[in-house]
């Protein structure tokens, strides 16, 4: 536990509606969205609505960061006193491989200017469909924080609410964090050679169909990942536009009726970890509790000659088991 959580600043928000500084509970958003949940269910609380961070905005340990637009979108407007984090800075290139996630070194010193402690609840969006949110999402639960949160919709969806809008260079923060690395929450290729056989495991390719099916590759070999289940990433969203997340409900039904159930653990990967986490924190909401993400992804996978390819037709390479 790392401090104040988001439930808490739930009840903050609660109490300034009944004293009249909100319209109504649901005007903050909190509908489906307060509360602690246990093992195995489902968990919106790791998405807030728009509307509830506006009524958050200047509540003691919240900080809210934007990823993913550049710098000068951000400083034509953005969420009041959010904080910038460049999508650059928390990737780099390891041993060839692009888009790993960045060094233990720079994200503390990123999440430490955006003004992010160790008690902090952080609340991150992005142009529209968390893409970049939850890339960031991910790589705070990798390393130990329990008390991050995606703004649904992102900065597409404030706009649409008419909501407070600050125009000036980001804000500096002067956190001081220390990570805890959770092994649990990333898969390296190790691993993933390990568990390619393993019942208990689903390697989940999040790609587009022809990716998967080996028709299109932006690596050496077209194909997938032996034994691996498709659902690409789009289908957690609505599909309007807009960039919302599917309900919870949905999203169960999406998983589980390709066969992930949330009893196995599940390794979700594209080309390079971006879809990938975004389909880490669709699961997480719907309650899968045993999610990883393969950082090295298809980039790694598919440039390395001495790991098995597997494709719906002929692949550039097929290695036997």
């Amino acid at each position: 536990m790392r401090g104040t959580r988001l439930s808490d600043l739930v009840s903050i928000a609660v109490i300034a509606a009944a004293l009249g500084l909100a319209s109504s509970a649901a005007a903050l958003g909190l509908a489906g969205h307060a509360g602690a949940s246990g093992a195995g269910e489902p968990s919106p609380e790791l998405l807030v609505e728009p509307a509830w961070v506006a009524a958050a905005l200047g509540t003691p340990g919240l900080v809210v960061i934007e990823i993913g637009r550049d710098l000068y979108d951000f400083e034509a407007g953005h969420v009041p006193d959010a904080a910038y984090v460049d999508k650059a800075w928390i990737t780099r290139e390891v041993d060839g491989v692009p888009g790993m996630l960045a060094s233990d070194e720079t994200m503390t010193v990123v999440l430490e200017a955006a003004g992010v402690n160790d008690t902090s609840t952080v609340v991150i969006y992005d142009e529209s469909s968390s893409l970049w949110a939850s890339r960031l999402f991910w790589a705070m639960e990798r390393f130990g924080f329990d008390d991050v949160h995606v703004m649904n919709g992102g900065w597409g969806q404030w706009v649409r609410l008419g909501l407070p809008v600050e125009t000036h260079r980001p804000h500096t923060g002067d956190g001081h964090v220390t990570l805890v690395p959770d092994e649990s929450r990333l898969a390296a290729k190790a691993w993933m050679v390990e568990h390619l056989e393993d019942p208990g495991v689903v390697m989940l390719d999040v790609r587009t169909d022809e990716e998967y099916s080996g028709a299109r590759s932006m690596s050496e070999a077209a194909g997938r990942i032996p034994g691996a289940v498709h659902v690409e990433w789009l289908r957690a969203l609505v599909g309007d536009g807009t960039g919302l997340f599917q309900p919870v409900e949905a999203l169960r039904e999406i998983y589980e009726s390709a066969g992930i159930t949330p009893d196995r653990e599940v390794v979700a990967y594209c080309q390079v970890g971006a879809r990938a986490t975004h389909t880490y924190l669709a699961l997480r909401l719907a309650g899968y509790e045993r999610v990883r993400v393969y950082d090295g992804s298809w980039a790694e996978w598919g440039n390395d000659p001495a790991l098995p390819v597997e494709a719906d037709g002929p692949s550039r390479r097929v290695i036997p088991r």
